[in-house]
């Protein structure tokens, strides 16, 4: 975490009419300029921070982890809940593969049709009347309203390998939706990323059943 003295003085974005803190930099700059930022927040984050409001904020999923911090899961959720509940973003991305994330988005939705959250899967072909991205054999579908709007053939993107880097395509899919960009536009984006270093990358090849090698 950034020690406080560092947020430097709190600001009014002139454009927007929303608070900021100018991180003691000059010029300053605000963040609310038609800039997308995008932050990965800890448990230990969200925990501590005093307000968040995303304008798009994204829940994957939830797995055992940091229970010391946390003492077990329902703490480790709570924490994590909390950039949905402290004021609120203004659509929510939400991964409905375990129970803790079904139950997170009937809490954010007023109702079925409600397509302020997007709800998310990487293992079940979603339906209903609100907005879903699922992915299913490798192919990403777009569905609001009961009709598909949008699809992704991610069978081919070398950046993209497997199941869970498959959640991960919905839910980036489904935040740039939500801020209005086109699916030919994320396609492209998706495309170019080539996997992160040590983690999904491609470190050499072999003619062997045209199986590749990757690095896990």
């Amino acid at each position: 975490l950034m020690p406080k003295e560092e947020w430097g003085v709190k600001r009014v974005c002139p454009t927007t009419g929303k608070r900021f803190y100018d991180l003691n930099k000059n010029p300053i700059v605000s963040p609310y300029t038609g800039e997308v930022v995008v932050l990965e927040l800890s448990s230990y984050q969200t925990e501590l921070a005093r307000a968040l409001t995303p304008d798009v904020a994204v829940f994957t999923n939830l797995s055992p982890d940091h229970l010391d911090r946390h003492a077990g899961m329902g703490g480790y959720y709570a924490a994590k809940r909390r950039l949905f509940s402290e004021g609120g973003p203004d659509r929510a991305v939400i991964g409905v593969d375990e129970a803790e994330g079904r139950f997170l988005a009937g809490q954010m939705s007023e109702g079925p049709s409600d397509d302020r959250v997007i709800r998310i899967s990487a293992e079940t072909k979603l339906s209903g009347p609100g907005w879903q991205v699922f992915a299913k054999k490798g192919f990403l579908s777009e569905y609001r309203r009961g009709k598909q709007v949008g699809s992704i053939d991610l069978r081919g993107i070398q950046g993209l390998p497997g199941a869970h880097n498959h959640q991960n395509a919905c839910a980036a899919y489904a935040a740039c939706r939500a801020l209005g960009l086109a699916p030919r536009v994320i396609e492209a984006a998706f495309h170019s990323f080539g996997g992160l270093p040590h983690r999904s990358q491609t470190v050499a090849e072999a003619r062997d059943d045209l199986k590749r090698l990757r690095a896990c």
